[in-house]
């Protein structure tokens, strides 16, 4: 046994870090109201608290002595194959988060699950979730005791009655609340001091180099390992999006305010994980090489009693290992009380009749677990393996009906239980006759075996696949009925035919932009000053050098004269863009790095071409360039220049390169997302803005034009003066005066009605823009040119100079207010600024086209590539704004549709505007899109003159018998008008 000394100064340090976390414990998790603050802690938690306590909760034992011990006995490879949970959390981040905020109401698993598939569901569910829970914390309870009793020398027992009695009173008093913050402090200690232990073993072991050749070669072995089946299965478990079945895990989720906070978080969790595995395997590798002779449980005992000889920095060691366990520990005992209670207890006995004071029985219950850890891990000696068993065990049962379910098939409860049957048949066989050294294949077997017995359970009982798609008020189902004429139209659909290329390269352009000018001037004077970065030895390979650089400089410059270019190559823009893009930075960085033999001026350029192409395009863009340009490089140096030997780089440059890359990409993703948040929030505020100026104007100009009208119908009142009727004075509108007074206030009111439908055009254009942007509906672009023709307000005698030719009908991704927007503004230009009296107007439907024309006076030809110019006008000065076109452009650009002009002056003058969107994929198009949009709300345009003036004085609140008085309305017109504004 190994002998040490501890110091008084490093109890000291342990015992404070224990007293603080009681403490933060406490005053974190004081004056708890109800059950949803206990649990959820009224989801007011920021997203790095959120971040945090997740990662505080992964973090535990396993992930620091189970690694050690892992890479002692087989080497890199269980780092490596840790990277499975990467996938795993990224593909959570990308489709959880706006399905998981449906299950608002929810505060635990079982409750999820019980949403979905039923109450009785729910209890299984908590029955499990709280066996899980109950291991997980008791695992990490004789890991206290390892760590008190090895390095302090405190009895195991003691040590475990210690900490677990800390844990077990801040738990049960405070909560999620204490649980959360004191997680942070934890994670705060352990975050500052694991990785500086990793740095002083490091330098005692000597540098990475050193240290990789003094370790065993078996260590650095990935492809040839004799354990390669075992961790290849691990990383395809790992893959597997068990975390949700974990009780801890959902709770976290539950807890987020929003659906932004969970994908940040997983986001982050999924860089960090990797990043704290590495710093674990330094750590390990480093003691390898320090202490041979050790088991690989033991390296933070030697390197902690004897390279740290602070005793301060000592105490902190240890409180940083107390902190990874605790936090794991105290998450789990928390969530083991709540499913236990909330989704066992209180179904099976709480009714209408009966009650259960459910945060009082989760209190006593946790402080109650924790004593049952305390024995539990005192008497157990193989609690990590009763810990690995029940998450196999869950996570098979739940982890494919629960994901489905939240993603939106629809739940069939019947085939829930029996799938869960099947597989816990499938899991008990499988645990019994596997031979021991394929055991580990139970669990993927098991979940594999749920999914697809659950999967054709759900194809029998719905006779296709039924999802929901779930709004905050109703759900609404859909069925898929699967067949080989679907599956291949999917499949064919799916691939990247040049038109998707050439439609995806073009949305991307129009959508991010392009800084093709500063691009390509920096590209230019890259590829022809910086003599270091192109000079070569080889004359041969210096000549490569320079025509790739003639080509790089060629392309750049085209770049910057892109105004130029002729007409009919502009739409090809965008593909030309990317693919300079791809030439100039991932390809023309990967041959030269390989050229150079991986020089160090090269290898910088790794990572300033990573960060530079990121910066320039989207990461979805990143993920698909980065990979071409690479694998483009690759193929081109070995077909033109030689076979690629990274080996012969050396260690040094070969570790420089994966650090350039990996953190260059993280950081830079992490930058691109978050200019792409602010750039949407940019967006939305300006939307908002918009709609809220329109809301505002609208409101003020309402209430002006009717004080207005009614200052001027008393003037006149006043003006004819009073007249004797029985004996009283009283003001009497004659005839004439009203029919005067009719006439003159019309042409008015028609101005103020027509003013304010713009604005409140104007306002649905902003609110309809703003929430359609992310997914606009499909419509038939004949339906919406019905609804736009009988919205818009027509000067007498327009509407009979319209044609219509619509027999070419097509679906278009569009959102409806902002395109109408579009159409009237054509339309009443056609007729504004046509220079006739009688200008006719033609809207056709032709080649996916829709074209509005008129017979007006044409456009000069020197104006044409100025009319989508914002403020760009040829009326006279306060006659137009010059927006409306400008405006129509980024409307139709937004949803990768394309809008020109062609016109004529002279005797067979005319104008055309062609507005062309892609084809809709047939699987978009819904039978609300085959069907004719409904006429929505009154249609002003069409009444006449007096069913205007008596919806005016409808919305002015006017009495019925007067408006049936001034208007000669019957009563059932007024009536119907009266139903019609307030559907």
């Amino acid at each position: 046994m190994l002998l040490y000394n501890i110091s008084e100064s490093t109890l000291w340090v342990v015992g404070a870090f224990l007293l603080i976390t009681l403490v933060i414990g406490l005053y974190a998790g004081r004056g708890i109201q109800n059950i949803k603050e206990y649990v959820l802690g009224k989801r007011n938690f920021s997203t790095i608290a959120i971040t945090i306590t997740m990662l505080a909760t992964v973090l535990g034992g396993g992930s620091t002595f189970g690694a050690t011990k892992a890479i002692y006995s087989h080497g890199i490879i269980a780092t490596f194959a840790t990277f499975g949970i990467v996938i795993h959390l990224l593909f959570l981040a990308l489709v959880i988060p706006s399905k998981i905020m449906f299950f608002q109401k929810a505060i635990s698993l079982g409750d999820v699950v019980g949403q979905l598939y039923g109450k009785k569901s729910k209890i299984i569910s908590g029955i499990l979730g709280t066996i899980y829970a109950l291991c997980v914390a008791g695992g990490q309870f004789v890991a206290i005791g390892i760590i008190l009793n090895s390095f302090l020398g405190i009895n195991q027992f003691y040590g475990i009655c210690i900490a677990g009695l800390i844990l077990g009173i801040y738990s049960s008093i405070g909560g999620i609340k204490a649980v959360t913050f004191t997680d942070i402090f934890q994670f705060l200690v352990m975050i500052t001091i694991i990785p500086l232990i990793s740095t002083l073993i490091l330098k005692k072991a000597g540098d990475y180099k050193i240290l990789l050749n003094k370790v065993p070669s078996k260590t650095l072995l990935i492809f040839n390992h004799e354990q390669l089946s075992f961790y290849v299965v691990l990383f395809i478990l790992w893959m597997i999006p068990s975390s949700i079945t974990d009780p801890a895990s959902m709770q976290r989720l539950l807890m987020a305010g929003s659906k932004n906070q969970i994908r940040n978080s997983y986001f982050i969790r999924a860089a960090f994980i990797p990043v704290f595995r590495l710093v674990v395997m330094i750590i390990a590798l480093s003691a390898m090489v320090l202490y041979p002779n050790i088991k690989g449980e033991n390296a933070f005992k030697y390197i902690i009693i004897n390279l740290l000889t602070n005793p301060i920095i000592k105490g902190l060691a240890i409180s940083a290992l107390l902190a990874m366990v605790m936090s794991t520990a105290d998450s789990y005992l928390h969530v083991a009380g709540v499913s236990f209670i909330h989704d066992v207890i209180k179904p099976i006995f709480e009714n209408d009749k009966k009650k259960i004071n459910e945060l009082f029985y989760i209190k006593i219950l946790t402080f109650f677990l924790a004593i049952i850890c305390i024995v539990l891990a005192y008497k157990a000696k193989n609690v990590f393996k009763l810990t690995l068993f029940a998450v196999s065990f869950i996570s098979p049962l739940l982890t494919i009906p629960l994901l489905l379910g939240i993603l939106g098939m629809k739940p069939y409860k019947k085939g829930f239980w029996i799938s869960m049957i099947i597989t816990l048949f499938t899991f008990i066989i499988a645990n019994l006759y596997l031979p021991p050294k394929f055991i580990y294949f139970a669990s993927p077997i098991g979940t594999i075996v749920n999914g697809i017995s659950f999967f054709c359970l759900h194809l029998i009982k719905y006779k296709g696949i039924a999802w929901v798609k779930r709004t905050d008020k109703k759900e609404e189902t859909k069925l898929w009925i699967p067949s080989p004429q679907k599956i291949l139209d999917s499949i064919i659909n799916s691939i990247p035919t040049p038109r998707k290329i050439y439609e995806y390269s073009r949305f991307q352009v129009m959508k991010n932009g392009s800084q093709n000018i500063i691009f390509g001037i920096y590209c230019c004077i890259n590829f022809a000053l910086p003599y270091f970065l192109w000079d070569h030895q080889d004359p041969e390979k210096f000549n490569m050098m320079t025509n790739l650089r003639f080509i790089g400089g060629i392309m750049a410059g085209l770049l910057i004269v892109k105004d130029q270019w002729k007409e009919f190559l502009k739409p090809y823009y965008s593909l030309y863009w990317h693919a300079t893009l791809t030439y100039c930075l991932p390809f023309i960085t990967t041959v030269m790095f390989l050229m150079t033999g991986g020089s160090l001026s090269w290898l910088m350029n790794v990572g300033t071409s990573i960060f530079f192409l990121i910066m320039l395009v989207t990461g979805e863009v990143f993920l698909i360039l980065a990979p071409l340009g690479l694998g483009l490089g690759i193929i081109f140096y070995s077909y033109f220049i030689g076979p690629i030997n990274l080996s012969s780089l050396g260690f040094d440059i070969n570790y420089f390169l994966f650090y350039q890359v990996f953190f260059s990409t993280l950081i830079g993703l992490l930058f691109a997302y978050r200019k792409r948040i602010s750039y949407l929030k940019q967006g939305n505020i300006g939307l908002n803005l918009g709609e809220s100026l329109c809301h505002e104007l609208r409101n003020t100009l309402y209430s002006l034009s009717c004080n207005q009208f009614n200052r001027a119908r008393m003037e006149q009142i006043l003006d004819q003066g009073p007249k004797q009727i029985e004996g009283k004075k009283s003001f009497v509108i004659s005839e004439s005066l009203f029919k005067s007074f009719f006439e003159q206030t019309n042409e008015a009111i028609n101005f103020d009605e027509n003013t304010i439908k713009v604005i409140s055009t104007f306002e649905k254009l902003f609110r309809e823009y703003k929430t359609s942007l992310a997914s606009p509906k499909v419509y038939s672009m004949k339906s919406i040119v019905n609804y736009t023709l009988k919205e818009l307000h027509f000067l007498p005698g327009q509407k009979e100079r319209v044609e219509l030719n619509l027999k070419d009908d097509f679906f278009a991704q569009i959102p409806k207010e902002p395109f109408a927007f579009v159409l009237s503004n054509l339309i009443r230009n056609a007729f504004k600024h046509g220079g006739r009296n009688e200008v006719q107007v033609s809207i056709k439907l032709e080649d996916h086209k829709l074209i509005i024309s008129d017979n007006g006076q044409g456009i000069p030809s020197s104006n044409l590539e100025k009319v989508f110019q914002m403020h760009y006008t040829t009326g006279q000065k306060g006659d137009s704004t010059g927006i409306g076109l400008g405006f129509s452009k980024i409307i139709v650009n937004s949803f990768y549709g394309e809008i020109w002009c062609e016109s004529e002056e002279g005797k067979d003058s005319y104008t055309e505007f062609h507005i062309k969107f892609p084809e809709v994929s047939p699987s978009k198009i819904t039978k609300e899109s085959l069907t004719e949009m409904k006429e929505e709300g009154v249609n002003e345009g069409e009444r006449n003159q007096k069913e205007r003036f008596a919806i005016k004085m409808l919305r002015d609140k006017r009495p019925i018998k007067e408006i049936f008085e001034y208007t000669d309305l019957s009563r059932t017109d007024i009536d119907k008008l009266k139903d019609d504004l307030k559907n």
